[in-house]
């Protein structure tokens, strides 16, 4: 998961942003899933309505609504899952280190 934040969708909804192909371009690129929080939800509403218009905010909204990005409702559980995802992938590794030792020195 990737916490995007108010700069990035500012960005990716308002085509007149110098930043907005970089957006464009960086979201296409990404494997993981965008999550973001109720104040970065906000604050992106207001600057979008300020500098783009109502229409950036419905599709910034649609796209929240059409499930392109996940809310958290605090950070504690973004770290929470982080923390969880890391641990996954730490056991992952161990498990695949200690498969190669046992086929290099059987027995």
């Amino acid at each position: 998961m990737i916490m995007a934040d108010t700069g990035f969708w500012v960005a990716l909804f308002s085509p007149n942003d110098q930043h907005h192909k970089l957006a464009q371009h960086t979201l296409k690129q990404l494997n993981e899933r965008l999550i973001t929080t109720y104040p970065v939800l906000t604050e992106t509403c207001h600057l979008l309505l300020k500098r783009s218009g109502q229409q950036a905010v419905i599709g910034f909204m649609n796209s929240y609504a059409q499930g392109a990005f996940l809310l958290y409702t605090n950070a504690t559980d973004y770290i929470r899952d982080l923390i969880r995802e890391d641990q996954h992938k730490m056991a992952a590794l161990r498990q695949a280190l200690i498969e190669e030792s046992e086929a290099k020195h059987p027995g």
